[in-house]
């Protein structure tokens, strides 16, 4: 039969992720089936965790010594809790302490998989940015999610759980004008609690 699928989010980097992993389906907007098997699977149970197994596979390819740091900036203007005031501010900083800046909005698949693939630590803000780690990153590697006060979310735990790979939580500071600020001294002594990664 035909994979069919509700047609998905215009999310730019998503025709290319599918190519990558080889899925092959039909958006469509409305079908009519003589027979139809629903896939109802949200929660993330230890089959679709073997599923998503199989689809990081084929991006990944073979191991690659991972020694680099990371900040993933979110790539929208976020209104409301998660407006990030002082990001660039955050930026800034760790890229004066060694950290690579990747902006998914301005890259392509290929070229986020290049940073995330020599990556032991990515930092970001909690959101849906943080998936492009979590394709790449294995075990050892360290997720640290900056987080609005107003919005605490850690859907990516699960992710990282299954990877053996650790993850780690920077509460922002609430702003006047919505959204929040990160202390920067708060972001760098989180990032020294991660245990080292074990080399053979």
């Amino acid at each position: 039969g035909v994979a069919v699928s509700p047609q998905p989010p215009a999310w730019p980097h998503l025709p290319e992720y599918a190519g990558l992993m080889g899925l092959d389906f039909m958006p469509t907007e409305a079908a009519r089936f003589r027979k139809l098997t629903v896939f109802a699977d949200e929660e993330y149970t230890s089959h679709k965790a073997r599923r998503i197994d199989v689809l990081r596979r084929r991006l990944i390819g073979a191991p690659v010594a991972r020694d680099r740091r990371v900040f993933i900036r979110r790539g929208s203007d976020d209104e409301g809790a998660r407006r990030f005031h002082n990001e660039e501010a955050v930026v800034e900083a760790l890229a004066k302490d060694g950290f690579d800046i990747i902006d998914p909005t301005s890259a392509t698949v290929e070229e986020i998989g290049k940073v995330m693939r020599k990556a032991d630590l990515v930092v970001g803000i909690e959101g849906s940015q943080l998936s492009h780690a979590t394709y790449f990153l294995d075990a050892g590697c360290k997720v640290l999610a900056i987080t609005p006060p107003a919005r605490y979310y850690a859907g990516h735990k699960r992710w990282t759980d299954h990877l053996g790979a650790q993850y780690g939580v920077v509460m922002g500071d609430p702003h006047t004008d919505e959204g929040f600020t990160a202390n920067i001294d708060d972001v760098r002594r989180t990032v020294d609690l991660f245990k080292p990664r074990v080399t053979a």
